[in-house]
This record gives structure tokens, C-alpha cells and sequence, in this order.
């Protein structure tokens, strides 16, 4: 079954808004240290980039799997006041896989797509 137009200009319209709030995230992350204000922003930005995802997701095949990225999610969250060096670069992880994802015109075959590292290989080098 083919997605209306509509259908695609929403899913358009969330991809670009996705980059402006990665974008935004980006900018946050290149401080050596964060504010309270600047966790919370961080923390904001994450969870609507998450449910950016979904909305996109929801147009495929509905066992779409977002687990890995919330995971990283919540790995930077726990991160945000103890190492913010090692917080930088998964920040940087999940804002270029937020931005591969990937869909089709059709709801079958699946329109998402977002390849990340296996949970745990991202190491700050010193």
C-alpha cells in the first residue's frame, strides 16, 4: 500500500526537523562542561528527536525497532554530569544516525533504517 502525499510531505517535514534539533543538539554538545539549563535542553532535544523517530517509524512495519537509539539516549543521559568529553561524541553518534534514517513510498517494505555501533563500543580517546 502506497503513502498518501501528505503522508510523505509529514515524513519530510519530521526529517527536517529532525536536523534542525540535532543541529541545535550539536551546538549544545561541543562545551567541555553543561549548565543545569544545558542538560535540560540536551535532555528535551533527545526525547523530541526520539519521538520524531517514532512518528516516522509508525509508517512502516510496525516491529520497527528504535531500542538500540533509545539506549544511547539513555546512555548519554547518565553521562551528561560525570564525563561530558564522553558524552560529546555519543552525542554526535545519535545525531548522524538520527539523521540516516531512511523510508520508502510504500508502507511495506519497511521505511526505517538507522545502523549504530553495538551498544558500548563508543570509547572516548584520550
Amino acid at each position: 500500500m502506497q503513502i498518501s502525499e501528505t503522508e510523505r510531505l509529514l515524513l519530510i517535514q519530521k526529517k527536517e526537523e529532525i536536523r534542525v534539533v540535532t543541529q541545535e543538539l550539536l551546538e549544545i554538545s561541543i562545551k567541555t562542561s553543561y549548565s543545569i539549563q544545558d542538560i535540560s535542553e540536551i535532555k528535551k532535544k533527545l526525547a523530541h528527536i526520539l519521538s520524531l523517530l517514532h512518528i516516522i517509524s509508525s509508517y512502516g512495519n510496525p516491529n520497527r525497532d528504535l531500542h538500540n537509539l533509545m539506549r544511547l539516549a539513555v546512555e548519554i543521559d547518565g553521562l551528561l554530569t560525570i564525563m561530558p568529553a564522553a558524552t560529546n561524541l555519543r552525542i554526535d553518534v545519535f545525531c548522524m544516525v538520527a539523521n540516516s534514517v531512511t523510508f520508502s513510498y510504500s508502507r511495506w517494505p519497511s521505511i526505517f533504517k538507522a545502523e549504530i555501533p553495538p551498544y558500548g563500543s563508543l570509547e572516548v580517546r584520550k
